[in-house]
């Protein structure tokens, strides 16, 4: 099986649910590097423009 190159319809709905739960949250940082977007919350979310999302309590630094 080979992996999806982008996201469906289907993908998005889960997403906007997931992403429900920080309505009214405050967004402490918003970080653009290239085609990847990170935002930080209460948890982390990365976004790669119209590939992945990824929500995460814990981020790796790369220093």
């Amino acid at each position: 099986m080979t992996m999806k190159e982008s996201m469906d319809a289907f993908d998005i709905m889960a997403v906007v649910n997931e992403l429900k739960e920080f309505e009214g949250e405050y967004i402490k940082k918003i970080y653009q590097k290239n085609d990847e977007i990170f935002i930080k919350l209460k948890k982390d979310i990365f976004i790669k423009n119209g590939k992945w999302i990824c929500i995460t309590k814990h981020r790796e630094e790369n220093d």
